[in-house]
């Protein structure tokens, strides 16, 4: 049928040429190229248009508009025919950007570029990682039963690699070679092995010479990670605690920071603190007390044995002292610091065998002697008048509030009068501290006359506390002679005593001095040896405190005045200002 419409066609051209001019030739020539390109026969219109020129001799040179067309559609369709590689898709969607093919290209190129991912991807997979990656990225790919090949393969020889890293021990060694028979490392393993033994022997033998601190030390820095090292370290640690404790046994298995000693009774109640002054005439036992520092870690019963020497080198003994010695006894140590071991006491229920001067004590422990101290038991009638105190008290009034010729002020004021509370010193050397109002003595305080004088109205009184109004004794007041004994304690009018004088039955409180080793001293009222009542501290460095006292501790209301001059006043409990 086509050829036929063809022949047709021809004939009919080939009349027009015989009949009319050539130009209605040429021009019937395009209309039958236009009708085969309307028709997308593009082949056919350029084939009859070169027999034409062939079998006629005419050359009608392309004058057809839609004969160029048909060969620009002759070249696309075959260049959509080389679209089997990425770069000619490239190249046809770039020259021909609406062109018929341009869907079916871009569907092509976009096979050809995940085939061209995925070939890399595959080129890549050299490693676990990159093998692991094309897997998931491409679980039905064209290279999938290789990858998985290549990916065990390098897992096995992954996990021999791990295997041979581990050969640090025979057992290692022994575990790889029953794995991997054929393996990588055979023989690097095997002579491991052999070097591994020697250097087992070697460590064994040290482990073995493990018999002292040194030698373990030596071990643990060579074999940090080795065989025996637990066991090593514990043998160093008992080795560490054995030295220790035999060192530790040469003092006791303490550490004795100072010994202490206080006056008790039979029963062992306190009647002059530790720390405080001592005196003869009142000394019942002698109570030594050990300050230490325990110096194992667990608790050790030792028994120790006491040497107790008169200030005139007498060993001090009885009928049941061991021989050459003043008592013994066994006492718990414990560990940790500041810890305190209560010797006996030593002396008499009844009457004082102490005299005064200084006594020496000595501490022994299994034949050695760990430590040794004194302690000072001083007259009880030179407590207060020997002037110790006072010359402690002199330094603290060195910095004062006001001088008023010879006399000094040192404490509050009020408007430039002597208000609140203070010390003044008269020129005669007494002194009174306490209270004042407009300059006068107004309330509680204390009066201490100068060494050798007495208070007016009272005699025998050396030291006197109590209640004043206008600078005269008026109220409640207690008057103590100078053995700091309590002679008086009732009401005063216009300075002077209204009931009997002297009273008894305050045996139990005295004024006394206490003076400290730090260099310190207490003057004041006591109660049954402690400080009680109103009393005065006077700080080795000059600074000074004045207010009321309870068993031993400050407890109430007092000034603090220091030696450079600052004054301070308010409650204290103990050693904390409230």
């Amino acid at each position: 049928m086509k050829i036929k419409k063809f022949q047709s066609l021809f004939f009919l051209f080939i009349t027009a040429i015989s009949i009319h001019a050539q130009s209605d030739c040429e021009r019937m020539l395009n209309a039958a190229i236009e009708d085969y390109y309307n028709k997308g026969k593009y082949e056919q219109a350029a084939k009859m248009f070169r027999s034409i020129q062939s079998d006629c001799g005419t050359n009608y040179g392309g004058t057809s508009e839609y004969l160029r067309k048909c060969n620009a559609k002759l070249q696309e369709n075959a260049d959509y025919k080389k679209c089997s590689t990425i770069e000619a898709c490239n190249y046809y969607l770039k020259t021909y950007p609406n062109g018929r093919f341009v869907s079916k290209v871009q569907q092509n190129l976009a096979e050809l570029l995940l085939i061209k991912e995925e070939d890399e991807a595959y080129e890549k997979c050299q490693t676990e990682i990159a093998c692991q990656e094309y897997l998931e990225q491409y679980p039905n790919g064209r290279f999938v039963p290789i990858v998985q090949k290549r990916l065990a393969k390098i897992l096995f020889l992954k996990e021999e690699d791990e295997a041979y890293e581990k050969c640090q021990t025979v057992v290692a060694c022994q575990e790889y070679l029953e794995k991997y028979p054929d393996g990588r490392y055979v023989e690097q393993v095997e002579e491991k092995i052999v070097e591994l033994d020697r250097l087992w022997r070697e460590e064994y033998n040290a482990f073995y010479s493990c018999t002292t601190e040194d030698a373990c030390m030596e071990y643990l820095k060579k074999y940090p990670a080795g065989e025996y090292v637990e066991q090593v370290k514990k043998k160093k640690a008992e080795l560490e605690r054995l030295r220790k404790e035999k060192e530790a046994a040469k003092t006791a298995y303490m550490k004795i920071i100072r010994i202490e000693f206080a006056n008790v009774d039979k029963q062992g109640d306190i009647i002059d603190p530790y720390g405080s002054t001592l005196f003869a005439s009142e000394m019942k036992y002698l109570k030594p007390k050990i300050i230490y520092d325990g110096i194992l870690d667990d608790t050790k019963k030792v028994l120790l044995y006491c040497k107790i020497f008169s200030p005139n080198g007498t060993l001090e003994s009885g009928e049941n002292s061991p021989s050459g010695y003043t008592y013994s006894n066994s006492y718990w140590v414990w560990p940790g610091r500041n810890n305190s071991i209560l010797l006996d006491g030593w002396g008499n229920s009844t009457i004082s065998n102490f005299t005064s001067g200084k006594y020496t004590l000595e501490l022994w422990f299994e034949g050695v002697r760990i430590y040794q101290t004194t302690i000072a038991i001083k007259d009880k009638e030179n407590a207060l008048s020997r002037g110790d105190w006072r010359i402690a008290l002199k330094k603290s009034r060195e910095h004062v509030t006001t001088e008023y010729g010879n006399s000094i002020y040192k404490g509050q004021q009020y408007d430039g009068f002597r208000s609140g509370l203070g010390m003044y010193v008269y020129e005669s050397g007494s002194f009174y501290i306490g209270r004042w109002s407009s300059g006068n003595r107004n309330g509680l305080g204390m009066y201490v006359p100068k060494t050798g004088n007495i208070m007016n109205n009272c005699p025998d009184c050396a030291y006197f506390y109590g209640e004043w109004s206008d600078g005269l004794k008026s109220g409640t007041g207690s008057c103590y002679d100078k053995m700091g004994n309590l002679i008086y304690y009732g009401n005063f009018e216009n300075d002077a005593p209204t009931q009997t004088y002297p009273t008894t039955g305050y045996k139990n409180y005295k004024f006394e001095c206490y003076e400290f080793s730090n260099g310190d001293f207490y003057v004041g009222e006591t109660l049954n040896g402690k400080s009680h009542g109103t009393g005065i501290y006077i700080w080795s460095s000059g600074d000074m405190w004045y207010g009321t006292w309870s068993d031993g501790q400050r407890n109430g209301y007092g000034i603090y005045m220091s030696y450079e001059g600052v004054v301070s006043t308010g409650k204290w409990i103990g050693n904390t200002k409230q």
